[in-house]
């Protein structure tokens, strides 16, 4: 690592701002393509999108932020030794919400967060944005600084920034930012779920069945659904499924939702932390509007399927 001082969190997060638009430029045409080439994985589906988004996203920052100074951590990248030394790293998801993309539906989004190594040695979020391009929405957050949602804006219904076929990301237009806040809601009989739509397990339905909530409505991407809680579209999303998801998944909405006043944890009421060996989340996900985390927490002890 050099002396030279790290990067402002603001000009982190400008950079993932402008990268997100350079990767979606250059991937959109896979989107309801006739040609799009699936791949199986162990953990799911991998398309040449998701590859590509992946190059794209990595070569652009690196040429920012170098590995000499930053670590890299991503679905290529996963095993890449050298991000356990540094004190910063990047950590991406290029299509979060494959299945939705593969589909062709909107509900997919590319995931860009930045952690740093805190006193206690533990990687913790500062930086983070979740670009949702079929819905022209750039989700953004930076620790302290609140969490934020930018609306595209396009001169007619359909008029996209990334057709025709040379895409132009210097011409997207975005609205002035707008901050978010969660919900304020605490009644279990007041709250609304977010969950998966790809992955509505029997454990799944039947745990959100089991609460007595005002209801439930489904969304692909984590990133879209955690952003539907920062912005109080929703009062909770919960993942049943433990090591279903990873680092790349959460990182970048985690920062979001705790910058709009939620809390983020696993379903045992563990932090989550980055930067690990092992980036599977194994303890499932509940992103909440914190005011009605506990209260979760305690309902979700009754729920004996959840334990099966």
């Amino acid at each position: 690592m050099t002396d030279r001082p790290l990067a402002s969190y603001e000009d982190c997060l400008n950079s993932a701002f402008h990268v997100a638009l350079e990767a979606w430029g250059r991937i959109s045409h896979y989107h309801r393509a006739d040609d799009l080439d699936v791949y199986e994985k162990p953990d799911g589906p991998v398309t040449d999108a998701d590859r590509l988004a992946d190059q794209i996203i990595v070569q652009a920052l690196e040429k920012l932020y170098p590995r000499t100074d930053y670590g890299y951590l991503s679905e290529e990248f996963e095993r890449d030794p050298d991000r356990f030394a540094k004190s910063r790293v990047w950590i991406i998801d290029p299509i979060d919400g494959t299945q939705d993309f593969i589909q062709g539906r909107d509900d997919f989004a590319i995931h860009i967060g930045l952690v740093e190594r805190n006193e206690d040695g533990i990687f913790e979020p500062i930086v983070g944005i979740v670009y949702h391009p079929r819905a022209g929405r750039m989700y953004s957050a930076i620790v302290g600084q609140g969490a934020w949602v930018q609306e595209e804006i396009r001169p007619s219904e359909g008029a996209f920034w990334w057709t025709p076929d040379e895409p132009d990301p210097a011409s997207a237009r975005f609205a002035e930012p707008q901050r978010m806040h969660v919900s304020a809601r605490t009644e279990l009989s007041e709250l609304t779920a977010v969950i998966s739509r790809s992955h509505m397990t029997r454990r799944l339905k039947a745990t959100v069945e089991a609460l007595p909530l005002k209801g439930y409505y489904r969304r692909g991407s984590l990133g879209v659904k955690l952003a539907e809680v920062a912005r109080a579209e929703a009062d909770f999303y919960i993942l049943t499924e433990r090591g279903r998801c990873k680092e790349w998944d959460t990182c970048a909405p985690h920062i979001i939702v705790i910058e709009a006043g939620g809390r983020v944890t696993d379903l045992d009421g563990k932090e989550l932390t980055y930067n690990n060996e092992d980036v599977h989340i194994h303890g499932g996900l509940l992103a909440t509007n914190s005011v009605s985390h506990d209260m979760l927490l305690s309902a979700l002890e009754d729920i004996p399927i959840l334990y099966k």
